[in-house]
């Protein structure tokens, strides 16, 4: 089973691959259309094609691969935060099991070869949240609490 992080790293480098596609292929040659036909004194042509892929564009042409990398992996790095928001929220939104004797919570993301295990509840929600917790008393358990000391 592949994890979640080398998915990630395949994912970014897959929309880097396509970035730099998209840059040099699409964007230059389109940079040079625009320029080209907003020309007042000439007409829309393809020659601008040729011109778009001559060896005094370069680094134009490395410019727009560059920033067809850039709009990729940005793109990857977005989506990927998206589907794990989905994810986090989809779990979330559940229902789940908890013992009604200890108050312990079943875990079922512990791999498909393991068994479930039972978590305290501060231990599960801290694993899929970003919330910690501070212990502190209601006022119905502090006043028994006080009644134990006395």
């Amino acid at each position: 089973m592949v994890d979640e992080r080398t998915n990630s790293w395949r994912r970014y480098r897959l929309f880097g691959i396509v970035g730099i596609v998209v840059g040099v292929v699409l964007l230059h040659p389109a940079a040079m259309f625009i320029m080209d036909y907003s020309d007042p004194g000439r007409h829309f042509h393809w020659t601008a094609l040729q011109i778009a892929f001559s060896s005094q564009h370069i680094p134009m042409i490395i410019f727009f691969g560059v920033l067809g990398v850039f709009i990729g992996i940005l793109y990857a790095i977005l989506n990927t935060r998206l589907s794990n928001s989905v994810k986090r929220i989809k779990m979330l939104e559940g229902i789940l099991p908890i013992c009604c004797v200890c108050k312990r919570i079943r875990d079922d993301d512990t791999g498909e070869l393991e068994p479930p295990r039972w978590v305290d509840v501060e231990a599960y929600i801290s694993s899929k949240t970003d919330v910690d917790f501070s212990h502190t008393y209601c006022p119905k358990c502090y006043e028994q609490a006080m009644a134990e000391m006395e």
